[in-house]
């Protein structure tokens, strides 16, 4: 450290400041970095497996909806009354179906996805022939493919539907889990540097206001001994700066 002893005292202080702003610079760029990071997952999140949790609870809904629709027509045979909620309930399912497969992942596992779709596809298909048959005034047939068609395949669509959203669910809850302990590791890590940082700059001040100090102390001691009269005090010059040079002198 004999370099650092013989830098004038403006660049001991310019050091130490620099150290500061080095320290603070890192803290900031780490900042940032953890910052990025939780905002792509926490878009992904909101991005990708909220809606489709979403997309599929309206599904859900939609087929309940259509299945109530079925069982109010074959009841009260009011074909008019009927058709266009059918046509209404088959649009909103559409747009939801096409809302969870805008956010599918291409590389993801897609066994329960095609699984629900044949499932939805079929239920649509016994639906349809229902309100065909009740368009044709054949209630006695529509009645038929509603307890034997409709019926059973609404319950394999509501189970394909219930396994995709448990799936989806716990991918949820994984990154969510994840995106906690992310922030839990940021938090500490930033903590224990901003600590280190005030150390090391602490540290920094203070190795450099003792040399200085200390070096002043002398100077101070020797002065006034020689304003007392005592010329036999001994001073010894360890660095090149500027209190180095006036102990020199003395």
């Amino acid at each position: 450290m004999r370099w650092f002893n013989d830098l004038p005292i403006t660049y001991k202080l310019l050091a130490s400041v620099s150290l500061a702003a080095l320290l603070t610079l890192v803290l900031s760029l780490f900042s940032f970095q953890r910052l990025n990071d939780a905002h792509r997952q926490i878009g992904a999140i909101a991005g990708e497996d909220i809606p489709k949790v979403q997309a599929l609870g309206d599904i859900r809904g939609y087929l309940g909806e259509l299945r109530t629709y079925e069982l109010a027509l074959v009841s009260t045979q009011n074909f008019g009354e009927y058709e266009p909620r059918f046509a209404a309930m088959d649009t909103a399912i559409a747009g939801a179906r096409e809302q969870y497969a805008s956010h599918l992942d291409p590389d993801a596992d897609r066994t329960r996805y095609e699984s629900m779709r044949g499932a939805i596809d079929g239920y649509l298909a016994a639906s349809a022939r229902l309100l065909d048959a009740a368009r044709a005034g054949d209630y006695e047939a529509a009645a038929a493919i509603s307890s034997d068609e409709s019926r059973p395949q609404r319950r394999v669509t509501f189970a394909a539907i219930d396994a995709l959203t448990a799936a989806d669910r716990e991918h949820l809850d994984a990154d969510l889990a994840a995106s906690e302990a992310a922030f839990v590791q940021s938090r500490n890590a930033l903590v224990v540097l901003t600590l280190a940082a005030v150390g090391i700059a602490l540290g920094a001040g203070f190795f450099i206001s003792r040399r200085i100090g200390v070096a002043l102390g002398e100077a101070t001691a020797v002065s006034r001994a020689i304003a007392e009269g005592r010329f036999d005090s001994r001073i010894e010059a360890t660095s090149r700066d500027e209190t180095g040079r006036l102990l020199e002198s003395m």
